[in-house]
């Protein structure tokens, strides 16, 4: 009841030029604690009968969120348009004070459906219903694909297909569901399908990996802040047919932007899957012809593939060509090579873990080149700073893997299905 109670106050707090922002932190605090619960299983049943979802679906602050579009992309809106005036060195700016209030909302709602299971009816019905009653902000969340790209920006997107992956076609599939709600899911899997060509190709992930960590520099350096204040806390738990979790560890504060970025682009290429998985797997073979159900149309012919284009139509009056099962197919072996690589590097990673007593300086500061005065180091303390960085690594490396073992797995199964 609290969060419904100090509904006017969070909207306030997204002002231009806000009131004293005690209740924003306050309210940080207190959704820290309930995701806190909601990692267990029995926390989250408790939290769903006290009709947790149920309220954060009349929270209207959550509808608050800032046109970003005319600023042609995050990075420009982050730096100047959405600022706070005179006192923006001080005062978050709008978007940045209302992703504090969207982003801890939808890791909540994440820790509550790994912890209690999709396939639990009440929490699939909890959910699609707090979506719909938020719709407009899902939908202009999924439908920004900016050309400049941040770490907040992916943030956001990352668990926003957290939660809309688990939708699937149930709406869809059930005629006393009101007809508007079907055409909003039909525009929802639109654009969940939009974001195949541009996220769902491992080729791509470089490069959207070098944007997202030269533009937050220039964001660290302007708002002064540091990388770690985006990294997120741990969520633990995954649910049947649900992407890997990638939330990170406590002591993922010192992970780079490169990192963090790779593995949140591989969360969401995992959850546009997942939702792929779930549309087909729900779909009502006596109700919907079989056409209806397929998301990829048959060729996999390597010449289909100039099809794909990291663009793809958000208007739901347009249609747009779906994207060939050649995709797939090549998506399945760039994603088993980089698992390959990315276990290769954790291996490394493991064997130097076993002989970090007997590493040299040289080979220290080979690993840390950068981060670490070693001049100032006793011999213990390399040992130990390495070896945090190691153990962190071998975290990174692990997470990366079951995510692009995941990725495989899921779309053997589209393409088996299809």
């Amino acid at each position: 009841d609290s969060l419904v109670q100090g509904d006017e106050m969070l909207q306030m707090a997204l002002k231009p030029n806000p009131e004293p922002l005690r209740g924003l932190y306050i309210y940080e605090s207190k959704m820290a604690l309930l995701t806190r619960l909601a990692q267990s299983t029995n926390g989250a049943q408790a939290l769903l009968q006290l009709g947790l979802l149920g309220k954060l679906s009349e929270c209207r602050y959550l509808d608050t969120r800032p046109d970003v579009s005319a600023s042609n992309g995050y990075h420009q809106a982050d730096l100047s348009e959405l600022g706070g005036g005179d006192d923006s060195c001080f005062v978050p700016s709008v978007l940045e004070r209302y992703r504090q209030l969207i982003l801890p909302t939808l890791k909540l709602v994440v820790s509550v459906l790994t912890s209690a299971g999709r396939h639990n009816r009440d929490v699939s019905g909890q959910v699609s219903h707090f979506v719909f009653s938020h719709i407009n902000v899902f939908t202009a969340i999924l439908e920004d694909q900016p050309h400049h790209l941040t770490l907040s920006a992916l943030h956001e997107l990352m668990l926003t297909t957290a939660v809309t992956s688990q939708i699937g076609s149930a709406p869809l599939a059930n005629s006393s569901v009101p007809v508007k709600q079907q055409q909003q899911h039909a525009h929802l899997k639109k654009l969940m399908l939009g974001l195949l060509p541009r996220y769902c190709q491992p080729q791509a992930w470089p490069k959207l990996v070098k944007m997202v960590g030269e533009l937050d520099i220039g964001l660290e350096q302007a708002n002064g802040t540091g990388l770690a204040d985006l990294v997120p806390q741990r969520s633990e738990g995954t649910g049947a047919h649900s992407a890997p979790a990638a939330a990170s560890s406590p002591q993922s504060a010192a992970m780079s932007a490169d990192e963090q970025a790779t593995i949140w682009l591989q969360q969401i290429c995992a959850n546009t899957l997942t939702f792929c998985r779930h549309y087909i797997s729900t779909a009502s073979p006596m109700k919907r012809a079989p056409l209806e159900s397929t998301i990829f149309h048959a060729d996999i012919s390597d010449s289909s593939l100039r099809e794909v284009r990291p663009q793809f139509s958000t208007d739901s009056r347009q249609m747009t060509p779906s994207p060939p099962l050649a995709a797939l197919v090549r998506q399945v072996r760039l994603s088993a090579d980089a698992a390959q690589r990315t276990s290769d590097e954790q291996k490394n990673f493991q064997r130097r873990l076993k002989n970090v007593s007997q590493l040299s300086a040289e080979e220290c500061q080979e690993l840390l080149p950068d981060r670490v005065n070693w001049g100032k180091l006793s011999t213990l303390q390399r040992q130990k700073t390495v070896r945090q960085y190691l153990v962190r690594q071998i975290q990174h490396k692990t997470q990366q893997v079951d995510l692009l073992l995941y990725i495989i797995e899921t779309s053997l199964f589209i393409l088996w299905r299809h």
